[in-house]
């Protein structure tokens, strides 16, 4: 089953850099908001405990006090024990709600063929081919039934050309080769 998780998140650059916070980061806390950010997409927001995200950050507790009065404003409370970057809480929404769209409707379309093949085969939906209720035609149609698919003949009955697979037209062509004819022969 597919992950129930976006897995990428669109970074706009020149919105990112431009931002003054950002602009105003060293690069430790620049490396912490971006992995803040990917825990962020990932889970929804962060939680609000500056221990753990010293730990998700790959900081030490010194590095984080550091850190933390730039972070918190860029990751503000959003509820009880949760914080979120709130540009990356809107697009993480608009993801999800196109990706639950999606998945709606995929299933439905999914829901819908299989309902038609049900039907089809209790033969209450649209006949196919002469009577036959099947798509691909019956495996026991007597000898004046119509081909399968838009008038191509069946390549088991058809005995005007030879069908080779790939391997036995290459035998046939090394066993033509003189010199492997004259080594085979000896």
């Amino acid at each position: 089953m597919a992950s129930e998780k976006p897995d990428w998140f669109r970074l706009d650059a020149a919105k990112f850099l431009q931002d003054g916070l950002v602009d105003a980061m060293s690069t430790l806390e620049l490396g912490a908001t971006l992995r803040l950010l990917c825990r962020q997409w990932l889970d929804g927001y962060v939680v609000d405990n500056p221990q753990i995200l010293a730990r998700q950050c790959r900081l030490s507790t010194a590095e984080m006090e550091m850190a933390w009065p730039i972070l918190s404003q860029f990751f503000p409370v959003i509820e009880s024990g949760k914080r979120a970057n709130r540009f990356m809480w809107i697009e993480r929404q608009a993801v999800m709600a196109d990706f639950e769209t999606r998945r709606d409707a995929g299933r439905a379309a999914a829901q819908r063929r299989w309902d038609a093949k049900k039907a089809s085969s209790r033969g209450e939906g649209d006949e196919i081919h002469d009577g036959d209720t099947s798509p691909n035609g019956s495996p026991n149609a007597g000898p004046n039934a119509t081909p399968n698919a838009d008038g191509i003949a069946d390549p088991i009955q058809d005995n005007t050309t030879l069908h080779y697979t790939t391997l036995q037209k290459n035998i046939h062509r090394l066993l033509r080769r003189p010199t492997l004819t004259r080594k085979l022969s000896s």
